[in-house]
């Protein structure tokens, strides 16, 4: 069975994660410098050959003494090849003579043996994944960096890759270049020191970055634990597909597995390090647990983080909480900061569309529309016509009764007539007289009107012939209706069929387009 995570929920980053896409490169480019690019590489083929040689050798000369360190090499142990060839090495032992010329022939030939198994142990040594890979016997400072980039394939290569891509950008966004790069060594070296406690002793070379990225899936998990993976899944040939999973349930799922192979299998039976993947996710699970218990990220990160993203992250940290809170899943949380910020900062469109965004996840739309209106007006202010229709559609959508100042509905109206939305700019126009109340101001009326009279004239006539009927309204303004709904009234339809609209309840609900 294949199962394999190739997506999440999770799509944007603040800024390139460049320490990430850098672990990448440098781990393609040395995996192809080592050459291991091909199938077989060039050290895979000169060890193979030279070992060859060795058993082509012994097969000839079955009781010479072969080196212990060339069984372990590869067989894992000592003394395996006396165990495998034993009793026909001792048969052929027993056809030779016991004379003093016959000990000096086999000194010769276990001579030859003995150069033939060095050169074998040669070509070990000169294999990039023992110059550069992690040996618990043959401890180095270089292996213990080295090994972290070192791959012994194309599927360990891009499988280990994949886990980086998807969850390394996002814990490099929250905690920033320095931590993250300092974090991901450090779960390497965790990773490192869990393979070593389990192996101690061990010749074989440890090589893959598996370990390290271990962490930074612990990371993610403390993070983005409400966040959905997608997985795609293949058993045999034909039964495939994708499914989404909480990483929450994910994520210790793949941990109880790696330590039930390291219980079940153990070291030696398994050419996969299950215990770097153990030590590394146990690393980066506790150090991420602590950095947010101790407030670290939200201290000290993430102010620092927002001077070099260049956002007003350090001038409002409630944003910055609220962008963090929400990442890691508390949306409550990051509602009420946003809301708060929303306040202070109407006009700022990034926010008001991440509080509703937040708010649809919490299903508190209807709650929040009182303050996304209150933002679009801002906004509206500030000249935000893309974002304020956008805004506007949605609030609409999301509450069909809702009520707003009959000024702010005007400006609305021109803005989207000019942006040829002219249905919308006829609704616009008909609430704002609704909300205008029974007894609008004379010049709020004529305002509308005179919108209605290119967008709506049924509605236009309803307004001035309202306004004719009241005794408050000042000559002047009566004179400028009456001047009005003659040009209206002349040009959209004949006089006799105008009937005057007093009840705002009896406009129509759809009103066909007169001019366009």
């Amino acid at each position: 069975m294949i199962l394999l995570p190739i997506g999440h929920e999770q799509s944007t980053v603040r800024r390139l994660p460049v320490v990430t896409f850098g672990i990448m490169a440098a781990c393609i480019v040395l995996f192809i410098l080592s050459g291991h690019g091909s199938l077989v590489s060039d050290d895979d083929i000169k060890l193979e050959e030279k070992a060859a040689e060795v058993f082509e050798y012994y097969w000839e000369h079955p009781y010479l003494e072969i080196d212990d360190e060339f069984e372990v090499l590869v067989y894992g142990k000592a003394d395996a090849v006396e165990d495998e060839f034993g009793e026909f090495a001792d048969e052929i032992a027993g056809m030779f003579p016991q004379n003093e010329e016959v000990p000096s022939g086999i000194a010769r030939e276990q001579a030859e043996l003995d150069r033939l198994t060095d050169a074998v142990l040669a070509s070990r040594d000169e294999h990039s994944f023992f110059r550069w890979g992690l040996i618990p016997a043959d401890f180095s400072v270089v292996g213990l960096v080295s090994h972290m980039f070192m791959h012994g394939g194309w599927l360990h290569l891009i499988g280990n890759l994949l886990i980086l891509y998807l969850a390394g950008p996002f814990i490099e966004d929250v905690w920033g270049r320095p931590l993250y790069a300092l974090f991901y060594f450090l779960s390497g070296c965790a990773a490192a020191g869990a393979y070593i406690a389990f192996n101690t002793g061990s010749e074989v070379p440890m090589i893959g970055a598996s370990g390290a990225i271990a962490g930074v899936m612990g990371a993610f998990l403390v993070h983005y634990h409400q966040t959905r993976i997608k997985f795609f899944y293949m058993v045999g040939f034909f039964w495939r597909g994708t499914f989404d999973a909480p990483a929450w349930l994910m994520l210790p799922l793949w941990l109880g597995e790696q330590v039930a192979m390291a219980v079940l299998i153990g070291a030696e039976g398994s050419s996969v390090a299950h215990w770097a993947h153990i030590g590394g996710f146990a690393f980066g699970l506790g150090g991420a647990l602590w950095m947010r218990k101790s407030g670290v990220i939200e201290r000290y990160v993430q102010p620092k983080l927002g001077e070099k993203i260049g956002t007003t992250v350090l001038e409002r940290p409630g944003l910055d909480r609220a962008l963090l809170a929400r990442s890691e899943g508390r949306h409550t949380e990051a509602y009420d900061l946003l809301a708060t910020e929303l306040k202070g900062h109407p006009h700022d469109t990034d926010t008001a569309e991440l509080y509703w965004e937040t708010a649809g996840e919490l299903e508190r739309q209807a709650e929040a529309v009182p303050l996304m209106l209150h933002s679009v007006q801002a906004q509206l202010r500030k000249g935000e016509a893309e974002a304020v229709c956008s805004i506007w559609n949605r609030l609409v959508e999301a509450n069909p009764s809702i009520r707003a100042d009959a000024s702010f509905l005007l400006r609305l109206t021109r803005l989207q007539a000019r942006r040829g939305d002219h249905e919308q700019a006829r609704q616009t126009l008909r609430r704002a007289l609704m909300n205008a109340g029974v007894s609008p101001a004379p010049g709020l009326a004529l305002k509308i009107a005179r919108l209605g009279q290119r967008l709506d004239p049924a509605i236009a006539r309803a307004t001035l012939r309202g306004l004719l009927q009241r005794n408050d309204v000042p000559i002047e303004d009566k004179t400028a209706a009456e001047t009005l709904l003659g040009q209206i009234v002349n040009v959209a339809e004949p006089p006799e069929t105008v009937q005057p609209i007093t009840d705002l309840e009896e406009l129509p609900e759809s009103i066909p387009l007169a001019l366009d």
